[in-house]
């Protein structure tokens, strides 16, 4: 929280609520983003392949498909690196 205040200033003081959340991205979102009592309004989710490469589609679309307004709506952005197909080509090597 500290290195997100020191590149911010006070987080209260953003346009958007920021909550901070550790745990794994696959395993983890849907239950955060419940505890938090955000659905039906907007989200970002951001999964990087490098530090969360193990998202099933399942929660990327329950998020994908979040109403949150006629307005304002919830995008998810995977991202892939490079290598990413190499180096994760047996995670799912029965598909």
């Amino acid at each position: 929280m500290s290195e997100l205040t020191g590149r911010f200033g006070d987080l209260s003081q953003l346009p958007v609520r920021v909550e901070v959340r550790r745990g794994e991205a696959g395993r983890d979102s849907i239950a955060v983003l419940t505890g938090l009592g955000l659905w039906g309004h907007p989200i970002l989710g951001i999964f990087d392949s490098w530090g969360s490469e193990n998202v099933p589609l399942e929660v990327t679309r329950r998020i994908a498909r979040n109403r949150s307004s006629e307005v304002i709506t919830t995008e998810v952005i995977t991202t892939f690196g490079p290598n990413w197909f190499s180096l994760m080509e047996e995670l799912n090597a029965e598909t």
